[in-house]
């Protein structure tokens, strides 16, 4: 394989972007190639489809953005040439009309130029039933897109929203800008060939997709960018974190990104290699189906956010790496209020909150109300051991209140799919984790025009004082008004409890030693910057 940390005469050396194979010094190759090791192979690259960290690895690689977003959360220049604002006449006074000012020395990685019409013709694939686009939020309040020239794009909303410059095609709306004249005609994209061998305008470009092993990319030799010192990047697939804290070891990868908590007394002290732990836009929750029949009561789920003790169980599962102190803030971001606070842990108050609503200890040490046993399905994926060992610890703590939780392990692909049971509402509850977006706008979190599987608020709540608050907040670029706005929604969810905040997400990155130009992405976005990285 390419790229190992020290030689050793028993490991064997591939070159993966030529013919020549064999058992070769890790020198000379160490410094253009770097392995980075993923526990979850994507089904396509469409990426129209992806979710999650592989939004980010894919993105940053392959594709480019209008505008990108910086560490502070504020968004940068990347395609467009400058960030529209009120003040530079970007955006108009009535904030419903964007103009964006795009490069022109920009090509795609088979040689087209990128153009406005690249950028309309992205749009209409969002917004084309026949894609199956992870959401739409945001590019539903668009009225048209339209390309005057080649290089302008004016974006035309149906009512003010602010997040746009943010969302559309920028990171927290998920979608890079895809090649009109690759992709038109393929709907949908997701099982076309683009999506095995998609064409962008990022710093690589995929050169080989070997199924169930890797992928390779090679650096794009049109990008209008920096060139990258870093000649390949190979996308290892490995299953087991186990096996990936074993191959960075030994030097048969180099680097994994978003790696598990409790796998840190094993990756502290790798040779040639640091741990880098960065808070992120992201948030785990204990996460309601407001509409089951158990959990639509807001006193049941009251109960339940009191019984567990969060800090201790936190504290546990992450090997003491995150903390369950201002869990809200992965998601409103500059917004948060630290005055929006859920109810604190005493198990003696919700105990006696559900002995009050009838659900009372019997004989076999469980709470019934009636002919019902209280016991709540907690559903999560197979994968996440963080989240597992959570779950262990609340078994503990609901079995001794009389409350029998039973867990229902998915797996990722079920869990995240359209179609599955936590999208479609047929769960009661779920311990979830999930990267936010650069603007705090939490309507597609939740919105009731959200909810899944039309939109990411699995829970399904709906509540019209927190859909005017977020209607308000989307219709100003005032951050003031915004942050009264969010402040209210804040401390709605702290009582009303559609979910309970666990802790607020940790990159966990493992990269070599000798690794320059990386910065850690406030952003969870890896890969953010892969140009400017080169290995010493």
């Amino acid at each position: 394989m390419p790229l190992r940390g020290r030689f050793s005469p028993t490991l064997c050396s591939v070159v993966l972007a030529g013919a020549i194979a064999g058992c070769v010094p890790a020198a000379r190759a160490d410094r253009s190639t770097l392995v980075i090791a993923d526990s979850w192979e994507p089904r396509s690259l469409d990426p129209l489809v992806l979710q999650g960290t592989q939004v980010a690895l894919v993105n940053n690689l392959l594709f480019s953005y209008l505008l990108d977003v910086g560490n502070d959360a504020n968004p940068v220049p990347e395609i467009a040439r400058e960030v529209p604002t009120q003040r530079n006449g970007g955006i108009s006074a009535d904030g419903k009309t964007i103009r964006y000012r795009l490069r022109r020395d920009v090509r795609f990685s088979d040689g087209v130029a990128l153009t406005a019409r690249d950028v309309v013709f992205t749009f209409e694939a969002i917004m084309d039933p026949r894609n199956a686009a992870a959401s739409r939020y945001g590019y539903d309040l668009i009225a048209s897109v339209k390309a005057p020239d080649d290089a302008s794009v004016v974006v035309r909303l149906k009512r003010p929203f602010s997040p746009i410059i943010s969302t559309f095609l920028a990171p927290g709306g998920n979608y890079g800008i895809l090649p009109a004249h690759v992709a038109r005609g393929l709907e949908p994209l997701e099982r076309s060939p683009f999506a095995a061998a998609p064409v962008g305008s990022g710093p690589y470009e995929l050169t080989r997709w070997e199924r169930g092993e890797r992928m390779t990319f090679s650096v794009n030799p049109r990008y209008y960018g920096k060139h990258p010192a870093i000649e390949r990047i190979v996308w290892k697939f490995v299953p087991s974190p186990q096996t990936i804290a074993s191959q960075l070891r030994t030097g048969e990868v180099d680097a994994t990104f978003g790696a598990l908590p409790g796998m840190l007394p094993q990756l502290r002290g790798i040779a040639d290699r640091r741990v880098v732990i960065t808070p992120v836009l992201g948030l785990a929750q204990l996460q309601f189906n407001t509409t089951d029949a158990l959990l639509s009561d807001v006193k049941m789920r009251r109960a339940l956010g009191m019984l567990f003790d969060w800090r201790r169980i936190v504290a546990r599962a992450t090997q003491g790496a995150f903390s369950v102190n201002d869990a809200l803030r992965g998601v409103f971001g500059w917004s948060y209020d630290p005055g929006a606070r859920f109810a604190a842990y005493d198990p003696r108050a919700a105990q006696a909150m559900l002995s009050a609503d009838g659900w009372i200890v019997r004989a076999d040490g469980l709470r019934h109300k009636g002919n019902q046993r209280l016991e709540l399905g907690v559903a999560l994926p197979a994968d996440e051991d963080t989240l597992a060992r959570v779950l262990t610890q609340m078994q503990a703590d609901a079995a001794a209140a009389g409350i029998r939780l039973v867990p229902h392990l998915l797996a990722k692909s079920l869990y995240k799919s359209f179609e599955g049971p936590i999208n479609q509402g047929r769960y009661q509850s779920s311990l979830d984790r999930f990267a936010s977006a650069p603007d705090p706008d939490p309507g597609w979190l939740v919105g009731c025009s959200n909810r899944a599987p039309r939109g990411f608020n699995r829970s399904r709540f709906c509540d019209s004082g927190v859909e005017a608050a977020v209607a308000d907040g989307v219709q100003t670029y005032d951050r003031a008004r915004r942050l009264r706005d969010y402040a209210l929604v804040q401390r709605r969810l702290a009582a009303d409890v559609p979910f309970y905040p666990i802790y607020q997400d940790r990159e966990i990155d493992i990269v070599p030693s000798r690794l320059s130009g990386f910065v850690p992405s406030t952003q969870d976005l890896p890969l953010q910057g892969v140009q400017n990285w080169s290995l010493r």
